[in-house]
């Protein structure tokens, strides 16, 4: 009867380490997908960011208008 109790005990206890080692394991996986959301996240926001610059550059300022500068007005029918 007493080695039954302390063998129940025993599986009681294992059963117990393994649920923890279980909840431990999937809170690493919510951690670490929510680490490699953030990344992404910020990968696209530098990305954009990139890009937003680039197309700033190509799209400079207007020149002052002045003898050498020439005004172009396009019409497009889109309809």
């Amino acid at each position: 009867m007493l080695q039954e109790r302390e063998e129940r005990q025993q599986d009681e206890a294992a059963q117990i380490s393994r649920e923890e080692e279980v909840a431990e394991y999937q809170r690493r996986e919510i951690e670490e997908a929510a680490a490699w959301a953030a990344q992404e996240a910020a990968e696209k926001e530098a990305a954009l960011e990139r890009r937003h610059r680039k197309r700033a550059i190509t799209l400079l300022t207007e020149p002052d208008k002045g003898p050498n500068v020439t005004q172009v007005s396009a019409l497009f029918d889109f309809g």
